[in-house]
């Protein structure tokens, strides 16, 4: 500690600051130490006009997702203290892990401090300076905080709750599950727990990370196929249980019965043999584009899908186009 003269001087203080990028407001207060104080959030330095100067304290704005607040004082002599009070309700008192002995990293967040003792309350009467923090906060220290720890490292974990992100755009399951005109579409979306990410020993999201809804589709004007007073079918898109008809311009999606599956060549739902004797592959009766080798007749192992854009053709028993599998 310094002795003061009674001579009034005025100062002019600045704040260093990096802008956040969680989206979060900053943090803000004051902050001051006993002589010459070195503050640092997550482990960067923030530099204040009165960080030699302890009865006028220098403003301190830093990012609102910070987790770790630090502060490195060097005492000239009698007495040493570290004194603060942040926006977010952390301020300097018994809470604080504080030590005389310097480690790497030890401003930073994920440092070990549990070696650390407690603050202590420094014992000493620093009047009503700094008056920004007049009864804000404890003056703090080692138990050597009468000049025997001089150079003295405190600090402060701040608990950090997680926040969702905005939402991504809607995603579809697959194609537009209608005969034809407009159908429904099942559809997704999502969101992350880093706006921000819970610090140590903060809260998750509560939530659901997904979202999900049905929603219009368009899978192309129904036309010629399905003609007026005509009743006509045709197979469901990418599900053989199904089936549509068509009745006077309006297609409806119909279902086969337990065990059947729609064959085209014949309109109507026959049942599902899987794999004649001398296939090599037959359809997945979920999803068009897939298939099954047969061994002995019937069907093995995990669906196989076809490249990108193709589809499987019960007829030719190989990938095709889409256009060319009328089950698709």
């Amino acid at each position: 500690m310094l002795v003061w003269s009674s001579v009034y001087i005025f100062f002019y203080c600045f704040t260093y600051r990096v802008a956040s990028s969680s989206g979060l407001a900053d943090i803000t207060g004051d902050a001051t130490c006993d002589n010459q104080m070195s503050f640092y959030a997550d482990g960067v330095l923030y530099s204040g006009a009165n960080d030699d100067s302890w009865p006028r304290s220098s403003p301190v704005s830093i990012p609102g997702d910070t987790q770790v607040v630090a502060v490195k004082c060097v005492d000239h002599g009698v007495v040493g203290g570290i004194k603060l009070a942040l926006s977010n309700g952390i301020k300097t008192d018994a809470t604080w892990k504080c030590s005389a002995t310097y480690e790497e990293g030890w401003n930073l967040p994920g440092f070990d401090d549990s070696a650390w003792g407690n603050a202590v309350l420094a014992s000493y009467n620093w009047g009503s300076n700094p008056p920004s923090l007049n009864g804000k906060a404890s003056w703090i220290w080692t138990s050597g905080y009468r000049g025997e720890d001089l150079i003295v490292y405190c600090r402060r974990v701040i608990v950090v709750n997680g926040g969702w992100s905005d939402w991504s755009e809607w995603y579809s399951y697959g194609p537009c599950k209608a005969c034809c005109g407009t159908g429904r579409i099942n559809q997704w979306r999502s969101r992350t727990c880093t706006n921000p990410a819970p610090g140590p020993g903060g809260a998750g999201c509560v939530g659901s990370r997904y979202e999900f809804r049905q929603a219009d589709c368009q899978s192309g004007a129904c036309r010629d196929r399905c003609p007026a007073n005509t009743v006509k079918y045709f197979p469901y898109p990418g599900d053989r249980r199904r089936f549509c008809q068509c009745d006077n311009r309006v297609a409806k999606p119909m279902n086969c019965g337990p065990g059947t599956v729609w064959n085209q060549n014949y309109w109507t739902c026959v049942h599902d043999t899987h794999c004649g004797s001398a296939s090599l592959h037959t359809a997945d009766q979920t999803d068009c584009t897939k298939f099954y080798k047969c061994v002995l007749g019937r069907p093995v192992g995990d669906a196989i899908s076809c490249p990108e854009g193709l589809a499987f053709n019960p007829n030719s028993g190989n990938c095709d186009v889409i256009a060319s599998v009328l089950e698709c």
